[in-house]
C-alpha cells in the first residue's frame, strides 16, 4: 500500500512539473517581420534593408504568409493552409455595418510594374521612417496599396496615408516629387496622430467655440452649408476661414460642401506649415486671427513632441 501511495505521489509530482513547464512562452512571432531570401530582386531586397535598420515590416501584398493546418482535403488530400493576411475591410472599413473604404492592391505582374515601389520606398528609408525612429513613434508595419479612399459619397475622400489597426497605408498612386510635401504632411498626421492627439484639444476647441457661437452642429465633416446658412460662396462673412477652417471638402455646388473632419483638417494646417514659413502664413491669412491661432497652437504642439516642422523643411 505504501508503495501505491508513494509511486501515486511521485506522478502528481511529475504531471506537475510537466504542466509548469508548458506554461514557458516561446519566442513570440511578429507576423509583419520580413525574411531574407535567395532570390530577392531590387524591391525586396530594399524593403528587407528597410526592415534591418527599423524593424518596420514593408508590404505590398495583404498576404502576409500561411502555414499548414494539418488537415487535409478530405477529397483531394491536398494540405489546407491557413493564410496570414492584413484584413484591411475588417479594420477599419466597417462603418455602420456598411463598407466605408476602397482600395486596390499594388500590381506587381511585371518587373517594370513592381519597379514603380522604389522611389516611394527610398523615400520610406531615406526620410519617413528615420523621422519615425527620431520622432519615437511606434509603427509596427507599413502596408502599400495602390489608392486608398476613405468615406463614401459626398464625405469621399482620396487618401495617401492612413493609419490602419497596427499599420500604416501609404498609397503608390499619387506619389511622386513633387508632392513628397503632401505625404510628410498626411504621414505626420496619421502615424504621429497616436503621439499628439492627447494634446491636440485646444487647437481643436479654436474652431470648434467658433463655430458654437453661430449653430448647433458639430464642426467635424458636416455639410458647411447646415452650420453656415445661406452659404453660397461668395459672402465673405460666411468665409470658412473666418471660423479656422482651411478649406472646405468636396466639389461642386457650395452647398453640398463639407467641413473638413479632425484628420482632413490637421492634414491642411500641416501642409500648410511644410509649404510656408510662420512669416508668409502670418502675412497670407492677416486677415483671420483664428487660423494664425491654430496655426501657431499647432507647430507648438508637435515642437513640444519633438517634431520640428521647420527641421523637416531643411530635410526636403
Amino acid at each position: 500500500m505504501k508503495t501505491i501511495i508513494l509511486f501515486g505521489i511521485g506522478l502528481l509530482v511529475m504531471t506537475a512539473c510537466a504542466k509548469e513547464e508548458a506554461l514557458v512562452p516561446s519566442e513570440i512571432k511578429n507576423r509583419y517581420e520580413i525574411k531574407e531570401k535567395s532570390d530577392m530582386d531590387a524591391i525586396d531586397q530594399k524593403i528587407y534593408d528597410i526592415w534591418k535598420t527599423y524593424e518596420i515590416g514593408v508590404w505590398y501584398t495583404d498576404t502576409l504568409g500561411y502555414e499548414d493546418s494539418g488537415r487535409k482535403n478530405p477529397v483531394t488530400g491536398e494540405p489546407i493552409y491557413v493564410y496570414d493576411t492584413i484584413g484591411i475591410i475588417h479594420d477599419i472599413g466597417i462603418v455602420s455595418g456598411l463598407v466605408d473604404i476602397a482600395w486596390t492592391r499594388v500590381d506587381v505582374s511585371t518587373s517594370d510594374k513592381k519597379s514603380k515601389l522604389l522611389p516611394l520606398l527610398n523615400f520610406l528609408d531615406e526620410k519617413l521612417l528615420k523621422f519615425v525612429e527620431e520622432s519615437h513613434i511606434n509603427i509596427p508595419a507599413i502596408f502599400i496599396t495602390q489608392n486608398f479612399t476613405k468615406g463614401t459619397g459626398l464625405k469621399a475622400a482620396k487618401k495617401k496615408v492612413y493609419r490602419g489597426f497596427d499599420y500604416l497605408i501609404v498609397t503608390l498612386e499619387d506619389f511622386n516629387e513633387a508632392n513628397k510635401n503632401g505625404y510628410w504632411a498626411e504621414f505626420i498626421a496619421q502615424a504621429g496622430a497616436k503621439k499628439i492627439e492627447n494634446y491636440l484639444t485646444e487647437y481643436y476647441l479654436t474652431t470648434e467655440a467658433a463655430i458654437a457661437a453661430v449653430t448647433t452642429y458639430t464642426p467635424w465633416g458636416t455639410r458647411y452649408a447646415q452650420m453656415i446658412s445661406g452659404y453660397n460662396g461668395t459672402n465673405p462673412a460666411q468665409d470658412p476661414k473666418n471660423y479656422g477652417f482651411l478649406g472646405l471638402i468636396g466639389t461642386g455646388s457650395a452647398a453640398n460642401l463639407m467641413a473638413p473632419n479632425k484628420s482632413e483638417d490637421l492634414n491642411m494646417y500641416l501642409l500648410a506649415l511644410l509649404n510656408n514659413t510662420m512669416t508668409q502664413l502670418e502675412a497670407q491669412y492677416a486677415a483671420y486671427p483664428l487660423v494664425i491661432k491654430r496655426f501657431k497652437q499647432l507647430k507648438e504642439i508637435l515642437l513640444n513632441n519633438a517634431i520640428d516642422i521647420d527641421e523637416l523643411k531643411q530635410q526636403l
